[in-house]
């Protein structure tokens, strides 16, 4: 199987899915994550051109560390749009890639980029098997599943969970992948929520910081999602699950069926 995680930054993917990636690339599958921005706008020092080399430097070491393919395409950060030459940008990269399932974020979103990326999903979920549209490259036969990850937000809708998975495994790793973005985790998040106390950490004193929130947000998802966990591993082996990664059901996209619920291996 070929799974596909498409975010609008370096870092998106692995936040969201990132322990879901290890676990399917890990039991032999191919995992592709895909940044549809360059991410050169997220910083307080470094310019346009300095930040995309380094958030694409950053995206390598996460695929390295979490063993998935990892691709920055060069839309400019902060600047994207659900328009037809974006679309075609992602259709081509989704053909290329040929995916079972695709991973992205909703469409209620607090970022442009976000919701930008939602959209353009949505939008290339039938164009993608239309060969007369992007045809450089050649259609797809059938539509992926498609996942939309899990967020706080609450309009249009809340997030409904149809799928947990178990990433009690991979969280180590996933800890890794995350921190590879040190420009995001270490210095612009901080300093865009006026966190100065994490700023003057040490390196280490800010990875075991980062490294516990990440444990956190995947332990509340497992508890908030402990029936659907329980469905998917049975009672013991899901009522011990300690971290989750969480996904709703697009209906753009195909019908989730056991073949997928097949490829998630245990999450220890």
């Amino acid at each position: 199987m070929r799974i596909m995680l498409i975010g609008a930054h370096p870092d998106d993917c692995d936040g969201f899915g990132g322990g879901t990636a290890i676990m399917l690339a890990d039991a032999g599958h191919t995992v592709d994550c895909v940044s549809v921005t360059d991410g050169s706008a997220g910083h307080y020092v470094m310019g346009r051109a300095e930040l995309a080399a380094v958030r694409l430097r950053e995206a390598k070491a996460a695929g390295e560390a979490a063993g998935v393919g990892y691709q920055v395409m060069d839309i400019r950060d902060g600047m994207l749009e659900p328009s037809l030459a974006h679309r075609e940008a992602l259709m081509a990269v989704i053909r290329q890639l040929v995916p079972d399932v695709v991973i992205t974020h909703r469409t209620g979103d607090y970022h442009p980029d976000h919701r930008a990326v939602a959209q353009l999903v949505q939008d290339c979920s039938y164009m993608m098997m239309v060969p007369g549209i992007c045809p450089d490259y050649p259609p797809l036969r059938k539509q992926p599943v498609i996942l939309l990850a899990r967020d706080r937000f609450k309009k249009p809708s809340p997030f409904q969970a149809d799928l947990a998975v178990g990433i009690d495994g991979a969280m180590d790793r996933k800890t890794q992948m995350v921190c590879c973005h040190k420009s995001q985790y270490y210095d612009w998040l901080p300093w865009i929520a006026g966190n100065s106390d994490f700023m003057g950490l040490s390196e280490e004193e800010k990875f075991a910081t980062v490294s516990e929130r990440v444990y956190m947000t995947a332990e509340a998802t497992a508890e908030e999602c402990r029936e659907l966990l329980v469905s998917l591993y049975g009672e013991e082996t899901g009522g011990k699950v300690r971290c989750a990664e969480a996904f709703e059901v697009s209906e753009y996209g195909a019908r989730l069926d056991d073949t997928f619920m097949g490829l998630m291996q245990s999450p220890d």
